[in-house]
């Protein structure tokens, strides 16, 4: 190419990794010059000028997916032919091994932040399928974005209640708590071939098993949410799920962990305790998970965490995993109201 590199410009990188169902591809771009833009009422703000100056892709072929390393060998040779890069930044999938080595030579690297929709996802910590349906009717009316198989229904109902769910709910996200340990490929595809469109895989798991569940969810289209529970540093945690390539963090303090520090008259760990933190270590969506009030639950936005998650012990019993009484509708849409009032964050 004639392209050559010009003095005293810095140029960016974006690469957007894929292997299999879609194109690998990567934006170079440069900024030209710094101008003035007016916003409203006539005051004027500074923004970047920038040009895109190429963008390069990679295509699956039918001998096998797309080859990260050539990825990677292109952006080293790219800076080897004199242009100085600024930084690389990168979606979160696959990303983490790649970031590394192109750290070892030198090259800055970065992901993406952006901000989230705020969502109301409703747990169904049942272990009736009739009873789990009816709630999840009562939530869709409240408006509720998400439902979530909870672990109790996955053990009573398994992959039949996950397709019964779909069967109900065609259109509407499904989350498959398994809290996988294990056999991570293949029960994230099982999960996706019954219509869940989230998967969730434990942090203290082994590192190869989120990698299992992660290719698992590209392959077939559901995303990844990761679960700290357990984890001696939470904070640590979530940014390790982050780099595996999950699509989300759960940051949660468990039942038992919470009654039993309760049980003996010590304080209780709070989700709430370190949720800025993790948010701030984080890239990704945060979900604070165990023991919340539902005034604490609906301030997660307020935290910078957009997925709001309702079930047990808040509109559910907690020690006898049943609906909970009085009107739990009323109650679901006044949470639906304020959580989406805030929007973005």
């Amino acid at each position: 190419t004639a392209w050559q590199p010009q003095e005293d410009v810095k140029y960016f990188i974006h690469a957007d990794l894929a292997q299999k169902h879609d194109k690998c591809a990567v934006a170079i771009a440069h900024v030209e010059k710094w101008v003035q833009v007016r916003t409203f009422n006539d005051y004027t703000q500074i923004h970047p000028f920038v040009i895109v100056d190429a963008v390069v892709w990679w295509e699956p072929r039918k001998e096998g997916p797309v080859n990260l390393s050539e990825v990677k060998n292109w952006i080293v040779d790219f800076r080897r032919q004199g242009f100085n890069i600024g930084l690389v930044t990168f979606d979160r999938w696959q990303s983490f091994d790649i970031q590394q080595e192109l750290q070892s030579v030198g090259i800055k690297t970065g992901k993406t932040r952006q901000t989230h929709k705020t969502i109301v996802q409703v747990s169904l910590d049942l272990t009736d399928i009739n009873e789990a349906l009816e709630m999840a009717h009562t939530a869709m009316r409240a408006g509720v974005d998400w439902l979530e198989a909870g672990t109790p229904f996955i053990l009573a109902e398994g992959l039949h209640g996950v397709r019964a769910l779909r069967k109900e709910f065609p259109t509407t996200p499904i989350v498959a708590d398994l809290k996988t340990m294990d056999g991570g490929y293949l029960e994230a595809e099982m999960m996706a071939k019954a219509g869940a469109t989230h998967v969730v895989v434990m942090a203290r798991s082994h590192p190869e098993t989120i990698k299992c569940v992660v290719q698992a969810g590209k392959d077939y289209g559901v995303k990844v949410m990761g679960d700290n529970l357990g984890c001696p540093d939470m904070v640590k945690g979530a940014k390790e799920l982050e780099e595996l390539g999950c699509d989300m963090v759960i940051h949660h303090i468990g039942y038992d962990e919470r009654r039993g520090i309760a049980a003996r008259g010590e304080r209780a760990p709070n989700p709430l305790d370190k949720l800025k933190e993790v948010v701030q270590a984080v890239n990704i969506p945060v979900q604070a998970v165990g023991g919340l009030s539902l005034e604490q639950a609906i301030a997660c936005p307020s935290y910078g965490a957009p997925l709001v998650v309702i079930g047990a012990p808040l509109a559910i019993d907690a020690d006898s995993f049943s609906a909970g009484s009085g009107n739990v509708e009323e109650v679901l849409r006044k949470i639906c109201e304020k959580v989406h009032a805030y929007g973005e964050v």
